[in-house]
């Protein structure tokens, strides 16, 4: 049986119409997957970008709260007040302050190395002053002072014969004035110096007891001396920041998987008791649309004679009742409030126990601990009475209203 031309052209429309229509099903399926692997990607690499971003911005943060400033080399300029008709006399000792920043404190609970270095000339009132004293004295708010040291210094002795070798034969470097004969002369004030946790240095006074003693320049060192943590931080900053950033990074990581894990756990627990639901929804609805009227007919007359019987058997409530509610009610409204108040103590000592031990760093003892922590508190405790009488105010009022409607 021979087939007509009109036939197989319409087989082959046929066929070329599903080719089409599963390669069109094939395209759309491989745009949706690399529209949705796009969009996964895209999802990941804003979400690490912001996580690194978020953990180099705490570990900087961490970095410059915990590490100490440095003040290196900090100039002294000494003053002294001449005497009157003669110049090139002094009538008082060279003194100088120097104003701690507030944009660079001393850092409390960290030790501190302080000294003072002098350039002094080689100058005949220099090699005949012998020992003189150098004293600081660091002073915080309203010039009350915080601590003080003195300590004893001198020009080093050099022999005539040393002095003139040594302007021989450095005497192209004086001449060229690339040297000068000067002497270094550095006065240890403090080795482990701690500030004060209750009252912050705001200020160094320098003096030199002596009316002899010629200074070219001098200068303040106050060197932080870093240990366990801090040394890390200074010495090795590429490795601890390496190592604080990629802390930080796994940490908010697994505070993100840990909640994304509970958010679709519960979402699908909820999906499946919503299913559940509505299954047993559609369940009771077939069963109880004959006996609803039946059920809902029967309980309103239960509930009328339940009414009724117990008006009947309850008799009026005396007097004394509403006495008792607003004694009870007064009795847990003040266990809770009393409650509460033990948690914030608590939580407030615990805060303020930290803090110092924080501050005080090596130092810190029990006993030292313990009155810092009672200071703190009285302090806290000062500044918050005003607060409290007020809440007790807005307590007492609010009492007030919800006891009201035992009252009516």
């Amino acid at each position: 049986m021979a087939i007509s031309a009109p036939s197989l052209a319409a087989g082959s429309a046929v066929q070329d119409e599903g080719f089409l229509a599963k390669s069109q099903e094939r395209a759309n399926a491989a745009k949706d997957i690399s529209s949705t692997m796009l969009s996964s990607l895209m999802s990941t690499a804003i979400t690490m970008f912001l996580t690194v971003s978020v953990s180099v911005f705490l570990y900087a943060t961490f970095y410059f709260a915990y590490m100490p400033v440095e003040m290196v080399d900090m100039p002294v300029h000494l003053q002294f007040q001449p005497c009157d008709g003669h110049t090139a006399n002094r009538c008082s000792f060279p003194t100088a302050a120097l104003a701690v920043g507030q944009r660079t404190p001393l850092l409390q609970g960290q030790a501190y190395s302080i000294r003072l270095a002098l350039e002094m000339p080689d100058s005949p009132s220099n090699e005949e002053l012998g020992m003189f004293m150098a004293c600081i004295n660091i002073t915080g708010k309203a010039d009350e002072s915080i601590d003080q040291s003195c300590r004893p210094s001198m020009a080093e002795y050099r022999s005539p014969l040393l002095r003139t070798m040594e302007t021989v034969a450095f005497s192209p470097l004086l001449v060229l004035g690339l040297m000068r004969q000067s002497q270094k002369v550095a006065v240890q004030f403090f080795d482990n110096f701690h500030p004060d946790p209750h009252s912050v240095a705001r200020a160094f006074h320098l003096q030199l007891k002596s009316r002899l003693v010629h200074v070219t320049r001098a200068t303040l060192h106050v060197e932080a001396s870093l240990t366990g943590l801090r040394y890390l931080m200074y010495r090795h900053s590429w490795i601890s920041a390496i190592m604080g950033v990629g802390t930080n990074v796994f940490i908010i990581l697994a505070i993100f998987t840990i909640s994304w894990a509970g958010f679709r756990a519960s979402n699908s627990e909820a999906l499946e008791l919503r299913n559940a639901e509505k299954t047993d929804d559609k369940e009771d609805d077939t069963e109880d649309t004959s006996d609803a009227a039946v059920e809902v007919e029967g309980e309103r007359l239960e509930q009328e004679t339940v009414e009724k019987a117990e008006e009947m058997a309850v008799p009026q409530a005396p007097s004394q009742s509403v006495g008792n509610k607003l004694k009870w009610f007064f009795i847990r409204f003040v266990f809770k409030t009393v409650l509460k108040a033990v948690k914030v103590m608590a939580v407030l000592t615990v805060a303020v126990m930290c803090y110092e031990v924080a501050v005080q760093g090596t130092e810190a003892t029990r006993l030292t601990v313990l009155e810092a922590v009672k200071e703190d508190l009285r302090y806290v405790f000062q500044l918050a009475s005003p607060l409290v009488n007020k809440l007790a105010v807005m307590l007492a009022k609010k009492a007030e209203d919800l006891a009201r409607p035992y009252m009516a």
